[in-house]
């Protein structure tokens, strides 16, 4: 165990209304993800695009079972880190962590973790969505701008974390 580990109090936040909505989210999300993805699958072809440059054109081929992959990937991604998300002590923090800030920061840490898994989810998604739109030959190019502006638009929980944070040291 790690020094900083065995330092830390272990406390565990209950989770509020927006925690729940956000849990909630992601696991609708995933549900959807998995019935949208395996009824595109029984329509595809057999060989569908996999991935795109950055102007959106497809540069990547492979078999349909492909397709598979983004929504298995969410899944283990979300299962991870709600996991995570009962254990904060061992988290990195941005801030010496003492008995007297503790919850604070783990309410925060743990939110930033919800969104982050929300907004991750959300974007495998997409991506999934791209792949049987473009075998589909529906897809606009268009399209890949949108999940540009949406990879950048998930820094924005991280900035405001550390603007939080930063208030209750």
């Amino acid at each position: 165990m790690k020094k900083s580990e065995s330092q830390n109090p272990r406390i565990r936040p209950e989770p509020q209304l927006i925690d729940r909505l956000l849990d909630a989210l992601v696991i609708m999300l995933i549900a959807g993800l998995w019935a949208f993805t395996l009824k595109a699958y029984l329509h595809l072809p057999s060989r569908i695009v996999v991935h795109f440059d950055a102007a959106g054109n497809p540069d990547g081929y492979g078999g349909k079972w492909n397709l598979l992959m983004m929504p298995a990937l969410a899944t283990l991604l979300a299962a991870g880190l709600f996991v995570l998300n009962l254990y904060p002590h061992v988290f990195n923090f941005p801030v010496k962590i003492t008995p007297e800030n503790a919850f604070y920061q783990y309410r925060l840490a743990t939110r930033l973790m919800r969104w982050i898994n929300l907004l991750t989810t959300l974007l495998l998604a997409m991506i999934s969505w791209m792949m049987v739109a473009s075998a589909g030959g529906t897809m606009s190019k268009g399209w890949i701008v949108v999940v540009f502006i949406f990879a950048g638009l998930m820094f924005i929980p991280f900035v405001v974390y550390m603007i939080l944070s930063g208030r209750k040291k």
